[in-house]
């Protein structure tokens, strides 16, 4: 969204994430709705006196991270007057994991949250070892955007949405739009998707009536889209280093029809194929426009 709203003037972070916030809650919901469609046990809340004493036990162990995190946020904010926000997040957070690193390998007596047998029990080890891999991945998501950019300078010459000029519909509009951001993220990393379209999309959208904001979450949404979707799936292979190749295995093997079989790969793309039409359409249909 910072990227966003550095490329287009029309729009401002705090109009971006205030709206953000609410598709994220949108897409929370939505994502619930199904949830709850599609499970096939009967859906049972436990009693408050067995709830409690439950939710405690498992919370006990990230206590000591939330006061890691509260110390070194504080240490930020009354030392050094700097809040923790969208813009101070890429400098703040990494510290705040260091510190988390240095706590489980040096402080805590408890199995760390995350445990793998790749991961190194000694504190210089599980520090230089990330450094060197985020070097390299660093190196090739470089490569990556570099040449991304490339196409991305060509702008009109390689993408054009100057057939948009032709269409009154705002809802036709609208819908164009979703094809061609989906499409996007389905090849492209997400800061040369946003150079992409803020060069060769948004001026065309934004003079056909569609309103920035609006214009932008809809993208955001659709790009996400996109990544969920294949033949990259950006999405699902950082989610599969995440949880690792194990649990990325056991879950393929898992359920007895085609949808519980591949419900991780078809899951999020309902969510977010509904999502993505709920927030390219329901503003229309309230008469929001540039």
């Amino acid at each position: 969204m910072i990227i966003v709203a550095i490329l287009n003037k029309e729009v401002v972070t705090d109009d971006l994430f205030y709206w953000g916030v609410r598709v994220f809650l949108l897409t929370a919901l939505v994502f619930f709705i199904y949830a709850m469609i599609t499970r096939r046990d009967p859906l049972r809340i436990a009693p408050m006196r067995e709830a409690l004493p439950v939710s405690l036990s498992h919370a006990r162990p990230l206590i000591p991270y939330v006061i890691v995190f509260i110390l070194v946020a504080g240490a930020y904010y009354w030392v050094l007057d700097a809040r923790l926000d969208q813009f101070s997040a890429p400098f703040i957070l990494p510290v705040i994991l260091f510190w988390f690193i240095v706590y489980e390998r040096l402080l805590s007596k408890d199995e760390p949250l995350y445990d793998e047998p790749e991961r190194i029990p000694t504190l210089p080890g599980s520090l230089t070892k990330p450094m060197m891999d985020a070097s390299i991945h660093i190196g090739g998501l470089l490569m990556l955007m570099s040449s991304f950019m490339i196409i991305t300078s060509l702008g009109g010459e390689t993408v054009t949405a100057s057939f948009l000029y032709d269409m009154e519909s705002p809802y036709l509009i609208m819908a164009a739009l979703m094809v061609m951001f989906v499409l996007i993220g389905m090849f492209m990393e997400s800061m040369a998707a946003v150079g992409l379209v803020t060069i060769a999309i948004a001026p065309i959208a934004y003079a056909q009536g569609i309103h920035p904001v609006h214009f932008w979450m809809t993208c955001l949404v659709a790009l996400e889209l996109g990544y969920l979707s294949p033949p990259v799936a950006l999405s699902h292979i950082f989610a599969r280093q995440v949880v690792g190749e194990e649990e990325a295995s056991a879950a393929s093997k898992e359920g007895d029809t085609f949808y519980y079989r591949h419900e991780r790969l078809l899951l999020p793309l309902m969510v977010m194929g509904t999502t993505l039409l709920l927030v390219g359409f329901v503003p229309l249909l309230h008469g929001v426009r540039a």
